[in-house]
Parts: C-alpha cells; structure tokens; sequence
C-alpha cells in the first residue's frame, strides 16, 4: 500500500526542478528550512492530489527538494540579496487585463470552467491564446480566467510553459504531437 502511495504522489527530475524554479522565483536562495518548507507545503497545495499526501510522503519530498535547493545556494559569503542597482532598474510589469484578447483568453477560461473543467483544463487554453505575453499578465490572467491562488497561476504557468516547449521541440524535429 505505501508503494502504490509513494508512486502516486512522486516527483519526477522536470517536476522537481520545476519546483525548484518557482521557489526561486517567490523566496530566491535564500530562504532559511522553514521558510522553504512553507513555500513548497503552499505549492502541494496547489498539486492536484497531493492535497492527500501522507506527512511521511510530504516530508520525504520536503527533504529531497531542501537537499536540491541548498545545492543551487551560492557558496558562503557570497550574497544573494539584490544589489541597489538591481532593484532600481528593475521595472515592475504593468498588468492590465482589459486588452480584448487577454479579455477574450479570460472568459474562454472562465467558460470552461462553468461548463466543469478543470482548474488545469482552463489555464491551459488561456496560456494558448496568450502565451507571448508576460508572465505577470499570464499569471494574473489565470487568476481570474482558472479560478487560481497566485501561487498556484504561478506553478501553472511553469507548466504551460513547460508543456509548450517541449511540444515545439517534438514539431522542431519532425515528430506528430502526441505520438
């Protein structure tokens, strides 16, 4: 029984680099063992079904990513804060969800899920319509298109993303989507 519950709830190398990247992006790398613990227990969440994970399993994976995530952390005395000039130039995203086809991408969402869709089902034909856009209008699109946390429009995002590049490498190379 704790195999088959161990099968369901596994990670593979992309989905925990993955993970890994979204962490990064919401805590950088220099998140203390609670404070990531917190984010990636946010992000299970947002999994579906590892909502049932058991502690056992949930910690295991908890450990795996921490072991991982401490690899990627520059070596000591090194920072990884932002510099003054980092922060200053970065500009924030203007998101402005009124643009007739992020409008459209929003309620083709929005329909899908009143017909019964899945959270998953309408990210992904909203990431369709609008996937040149930012991730900032992406995310906040499918935050009010999916019915998403932002945490979750985040992790959805990561896999949209995911999915759309390695479908252009399979038509890149010749092969039949979904083959």
């Amino acid at each position: 029984m704790v195999k088959n519950e161990i099968a369901v709830h596994a990670l593979s190398e992309d989905e925990c680099r993955t993970l890994l990247l979204i962490i990064e992006e919401q805590g950088g790398l220099a998140l203390v063992e609670d404070e990531f613990a917190e984010v990636v227990l946010g992000l299970f969440e947002n999994i579906p079904g590892f909502e049932t994970m058991t502690l056992e399993v949930s910690q295991q994976h908890l450990n795996e990513l921490w072991s991982l995530y401490m690899g990627k952390k520059p070596a000591a005395g090194t920072s990884v804060m932002p510099t003054k000039a980092d922060v200053t130039t970065s500009k924030p995203v203007e998101v402005d969800l009124n643009q007739p086809i992020i409008c459209a991408a929003i309620e083709q969402g929005q329909a899908l899920i009143a017909e019964g869709k899945t959270k998953a089902d309408a990210a992904r034909a909203i990431y369709n319509e609008i996937k040149d856009e930012p991730k900032e209008v992406i995310t906040a699109a499918f935050v009010v298109g999916a019915t998403l946390t932002e945490k979750g429009a985040l992790t959805y995002w990561y896999n949209c993303r995911r999915k759309a590049a390695k479908e252009a490498a399979r038509s890149k190379n010749g092969s039949v989507p979904g083959s």
